[in-house]
């Protein structure tokens, strides 16, 4: 059998230090670097000197980062999204007049947010894999949008475009919202994301869940708003199998009606949630 002579052994791995590191680079992966730049010369990549140092400001000021064309589009879009809302708006209300149960309530807003367009692209995938009907992915807006904007409506690709800039702000947020009419007249406003708990908080927790019913959480955040008489706010923490709703409403008649019906609405939750319902109740002037 073979075996390597001492001279021929590899050398043992050992840590660089700072100094001898890969230094990370702050600028687009096609920056030229062969570019000239004003007054002759040629452009450096905006890198770290040795031991984290950066280049000088003399240095840096020469240097021009060129995006691609990707990321010029995205940064477009992102830039457009700013000025408009990035809640799902309804042009209509999403009911004709005000329901008879809630459930309809539900179903209603269900249908505005998953036939929003922001979705699309994983809808398209459940109909390649054969798990959604394609009746169902005709009602998405792009499919009415792309042809319109092939046949060069201006209208059409700036819905599209819309619709983009709102998928990346989900990305980037992790969070979906949704804003209108529920029937002509009653305003209400959702917001469904992940639960993220900042260090420490604990407000209006009562009962402590477990690291496993924490991980696997979402909150939703409602706002209703009731004329004169106010605005309700309500967040709903669903943690793994339990629940957990906290309701601001204002002092008065409002809050009257909401503490008379908490007892009622417990009872109602208790026959949908398997686990623990926390309920909490906060008057605000």
């Amino acid at each position: 059998m073979d075996t390597a002579t001492p001279e021929r052994q590899p050398a043992a791995v050992k840590p660089l230090v700072p100094a001898q590191a890969i230094s990370r680079v702050r600028s687009d992966s096609r920056l030229n670097a062969q570019a000239t730049v004003p007054g002759g010369g040629h452009e450096k990549p905006f890198l770290e000197g040795k031991a984290g140092v950066p280049l000088s400001s003399s240095t840096a000021s020469q240097v021009r980062i060129q995006l691609s064309d990707v990321a010029r589009q995205l940064s477009d879009l992102l830039g457009r999204q700013q000025n408009n809302a990035e809640a799902i708006r309804p042009s209509a209300p999403i009911l004709h007049a005000g329901p008879a149960d809630v459930s309809s309530v539900a179903l209603s807003l269900r249908q505005s947010v998953e036939f929003s367009g922001l979705f699309y692209e994983a809808h398209v995938a459940r109909w390649f894999a054969g798990t959604r009907e394609k009746q169902l992915l005709e009602r998405e807006p792009q499919i009415r949008l792309w042809p319109q904007a092939l046949a060069e409506s201006e209208e059409a690709r700036e819905s599209l475009q819309n619709i983009t800039g709102q998928q990346l702000n989900m990305l980037a947020h992790q969070r979906v919202c949704w804003a209108g009419q529920v029937w002509p007249g009653f305003f209400a406003e959702l917001c469904i994301q992940p639960k993220v708990t900042a260090q420490g908080e604990d407000t209006h927790r009562q009962t402590r869940w477990t690291e496993e019913e924490e991980a696997e959480s979402s909150q939703t955040d409602i706002s209703i708003q009731l004329g004169p008489q106010g605005r309700i706010d309500v967040t709903v923490e669903v943690l793994g199998n339990n629940l957990r709703v906290h309701m601001r409403v204002p002092v008065g008649p409002v809050s009257a009606l909401v503490s008379s019906a908490s007892a009622d609405l417990h009872q109602r939750l208790a026959t949908k949630v398997d686990g623990e319902i926390l309920l909490t109740i906060e008057e605000v002037e």
